[in-house]
């Protein structure tokens, strides 16, 4: 959530949120970085525990409120891996969707209320002071992805366990491709082999 737009607490009826709070992060027991995935895992673990069924390459393409003032059932449509489209009704609805694709559902906006998909449409463009002394004004938010490896590359064969490339982070270098990249290399978990130094 960017505190520059719509008040958290205002716009989704939340308990306010402390944005100067300590963050925390998830370890394991060597209290090294396990990451977010294993939070995902530890719930998908204990939904299978309780005799959920997980569906993977299935996309939301619906909502709509079955029923008024909070009551009733929302169904959900569903665009299988095979294309084809299901519905499904629930009482309750938890749903952990990027921004943008939760925008690009068809009644997203009529089940959220204007106030909150406004919020949910709130992009603001604060950039670091580096960026104005270069003149550089992107023209699109910025995007954080993950890339997985078998082998920890940069520890094992560049000793690198932190920082990032190039060391100005926020002035990426361009691919040959033309895509502007740059790397951080303490942002994710790393796990190793039991017994094995690498």
């Amino acid at each position: 959530w960017d505190p520059g737009c719509p008040d958290a607490a205002e716009a989704l009826d939340l308990p306010a949120f402390n944005y100067h709070a300590p963050l925390q992060k998830l370890v394991d027991v060597y209290a090294e970085n396990r990451g977010y995935g294993s939070a995902i895992e530890a719930m998908i673990m204990q939904l299978q525990e309780n005799d959920a069924r997980i569906f993977l390459g299935h996309k939301l393409i619906g909502l709509q409120k079955d029923g008024r003032d909070g009551e009733g059932n929302v169904t959900m449509t569903i665009e299988t891996s095979g294309g084809e489209r299901r519905t499904v009704s629930s009482t309750k609805l938890f749903l952990n969707l990027p921004r943008a694709s939760l925008r690009g559902v068809e009644g997203a906006k009529d089940l959220m209320g204007e106030t909150v998909f406004s919020a949910f449409n709130c992009t603001r463009m604060d950039l670091p002071d580096s960026f104005a002394k270069k003149n550089i004004v992107p023209q699109e938010a910025l995007v954080k992805s993950y890339a997985y490896y078998e082998d920890a590359w940069w520890i094992s064969k560049l000793g690198i366990t932190d920082g990032s490339f190039p060391k100005e982070e926020f002035i990426p270098i361009v691919t040959k491709n033309g895509v502007p990249i740059s790397l951080h290399y303490n942002d994710g978990p790393v796990k190793c082999k039991i017994g094995e130094d690498e």
